[in-house]
């Protein structure tokens, strides 16, 4: 895990839940396929996050794992939001766009796309 979630972790009153859910191994999702230059560059770049991570929806980085690691299952998929599903609801109903992927996935991780407008500053 990096330094710089596990404190936002801990800032945020999630440490208790770090082991629980495994969020060591969670903490940083990747998704790297959507912004590389090609399969080959996204195989390495995926494989590389999955030296010290799990989460990861770049297939490439998984099945490079497996091929040259051996790795039975290298990286593991959880519920997440894009910046579609949340602008969707519109500026002024972000939150309501952020309760609903909580309340539906509720019942393990779950990643939700906070940038998509200023999340400090309102708007």
């Amino acid at each position: 895990m990096t330094k710089i979630a596990r404190e936002w972790l801990k800032a945020t009153g999630c440490e208790k839940l770090m082991d629980e859910l495994a969020l060591d191994k969670f903490s940083v999702i990747d998704f790297g396929f959507r912004g590389v230059s090609s399969v080959e560059s996204a195989g390495l770049g995926g494989a590389a996050h999955l030296v010290n991570q799990m989460g990861s929806d770049t297939v490439a980085g998984v099945n490079v794992a497996k091929a040259y690691y051996g790795a039975d299952m290298a990286g593991f998929s959880i519920a997440a939001a894009e910046h579609s599903t949340i602008t969707s609801w519109g500026k002024d109903k972000e939150v309501e766009a952020f309760r609903n992927m909580l309340t539906k996935f509720n019942d393990g991780l779950v990643a939700v796309v906070s940038d998509s407008y200023n999340i400090r500053g309102g708007g």
